[in-house]
């Protein structure tokens, strides 16, 4: 929104917008608050024009999971997390890339098989015996599922916590803590 100029009230500094937003961007580069982040690799910026410019730099470098359409920066990053998918378990028809993921996957899903190790062949119906639980998103392998349940909030769950005053979201409660000093004093001043 277009307005008259506004000036910037933090002492020495002689900056004015005529946009609001322009304003408000500069004031977070004086309060150290960086509410605009990459969703490639989650850096954040003082303003929409600094994210503009860094969302630039992942040009030509991304990399896209045709199954679960996960975007990586690197490539090795890419492949590390990319499938061939060779295995396939019979009961659900999941597929994996090694045969020790579908072993481990077979324990809970139940699939009652025993494999050939030099072969990667079926060879009876006897069960396998594992004591690791895989992460059904990344495939890392647990030995309890309370640590797998910990693994997932932590990592594959987006936790964020949101300011009471203007309701931007912060996924650490150290970037939360920080916007609540600045942004506190404007809605009170404001109200």
């Amino acid at each position: 929104m277009k307005t008259k100029n506004q000036f910037c009230t933090f002492p020495d500094c002689t900056k004015s917008y005529t946009c609001a937003s322009k304003l408000r961007d500069h004031m977070n580069v004086h309060s150290c608050i960086k509410p605009y982040g990459c969703n490639m690799c989650h850096k954040t910026y003082c303003s929409k024009k600094a994210l503009d410019v860094h969302i630039k730099t992942h040009d030509g470098y991304q990399y896209s999971c045709k199954e679960c359409s996960t975007t990586f920066l690197h490539k090795h990053t890419y492949k590390k997390h990319r499938c061939s998918k060779q295995y396939t378990c019979i009961k659900c028809n999941k597929k994996y890339e090694r045969e020790k993921m579908l072993r481990n996957h077979e324990s809970v899903c139940g699939t009652n098989l025993s494999w050939n190790s030099s072969e990667g062949e079926e060879e009876s119906s006897v069960a396998v015996v594992t004591t690791k639980i895989p992460c059904e998103i990344c495939e890392c392998l647990f030995k309890t599922a309370k640590t797998l349940r910990e693994h997932q909030k932590a990592i594959h769950e987006r936790v964020t916590q949101k300011c009471q005053y203007c309701g931007k979201e912060y996924r650490h409660s150290s970037g939360l803590s920080k916007h609540l000093g600045s942004c506190r004093d404007k809605h009170v001043v404001n109200e």
